[in-house]
C-alpha cells in the first residue's frame, strides 16, 4: 500500500511540476535572454538530429555546375544575405536580436551536407527565424542555392562582388515571377482602361461637341429672343 502511494505521488509530481512551470510563466521566452548551456545543447542537438533524420533520400543534381552556382548566388543575394552574410558582406544589424543567432554560412556551412542544406532551406526550422522557402521556390531554385552555399566558403570578397555583378538582378524565385506577372497584367489593364477612357472622351466629343451639320440655328427663334429684349433707355416702344 505504501509503495502504491509513493508511485501516485511521484506521478503527480511529474505531471504537476511541468504544468506549474508552464502556467506560472517560469520560463523566460524573451529573445534577449540567452539560454543556459544545457538548454542550448538540448535545442541544438534536437534540431540537428531532426534535420539529419529527414534529409535522407534526396538525390542532389550536379552542384558544381557554374550556371547553377550563379543562379544560386542571385537567389542567395536576394533572400539570404541579410541574415547570413556573405564574403565581405556583414549581416544586417537586426539579426543581433535573433535567438538562436543566424549562422554566418560562409564559416559554418561545412557543418551540413547538401541534402541537409536543401531540407533546411525548403522546410525552414521552427522557432529560429528560418522560414520555409519551399512555399515560394521550386526544388531547382533551392538546389541552386545549395550549390552556391557549398561554393561560397572558397570565395574572396572581391570574387563575391564580381560574380554578383555578373549574375545580374537578384531573383526571389517563383513568388517574384508571380509578382512580375501581376505587374504585367496591371500594366495591360491600365492601358486597356486608358484606351476605353480615351474612346469615351472621343465619343463625348462627338455627342456633345460641335453641332451636327443637319441642325442649323433657328433664325425665327433668334428674332423671337430679340423681340423680348428690354428697350434701351429713351427709346420708344413701337405700337
Amino acid at each position: 500500500m505504501k509503495k502504491a502511494y509513493l508511485v501516485v505521488v511521484a506521478v503527480s509530481i511529474c505531471v504537476l511540476l511541468p504544468l506549474g512551470v508552464i502556467f506560472f510563466g517560469v520560463v523566460n521566452v524573451a529573445a534577449s535572454n540567452p539560454e543556459n548551456a544545457m538548454v542550448e545543447w538540448l535545442l541544438s542537438t534536437t534540431m540537428k538530429r531532426s534535420v539529419s533524420a529527414r534529409a535522407d533520400g534526396f538525390d542532389p543534381p550536379d552542384l558544381t555546375d557554374s550556371l547553377r552556382i550563379q543562379q544560386g548566388l542571385s537567389q542567395y543575394a536576394g533572400m539570404c544575405v541579410d541574415c547570413h552574410g556573405a564574403p565581405g558582406v556583414k549581416p544586417s544589424g537586426f539579426i543581433k536580436g535573433l535567438n538562436p543567432p543566424a549562422p554566418i554560412l560562409a564559416e559554418e556551412v561545412h557543418e551540413w551536407d547538401a541534402a541537409e542544406l536543401f531540407w533546411i532551406t525548403k522546410h525552414g526550422v521552427k522557432m529560429t527565424g528560418m522560414p520555409a522557402f519551399g512555399h515560394a521556390h521550386s526544388d531547382d531554385e533551392i538546389w541552386a542555392v545549395v550549390a552556391f552555399l557549398q561554393h561560397m566558403p572558397s570565395m574572396s570578397p572581391e570574387e563575391y562582388t564580381r560574380e554578383l555583378q555578373q549574375a545580374g538582378p537578384h531573383s526571389h524565385g517563383a513568388q517574384s515571377d508571380a509578382h512580375d506577372s501581376d505587374d504585367e497584367h496591371g500594366v495591360a489593364h491600365d492601358d486597356s482602361s486608358s484606351e476605353v477612357e480615351g474612346n469615351h472622351e472621343h465619343g463625348d466629343g462627338d455627342d456633345h461637341g460641335a453641332m451636327p451639320e443637319s441642325v442649323t440655328p433657328d433664325d425665327g427663334h433668334e428674332d423671337h429672343d430679340h423681340s423680348h429684349a428690354e428697350p434701351l433707355q429713351g427709346q420708344e416702344i413701337p405700337r
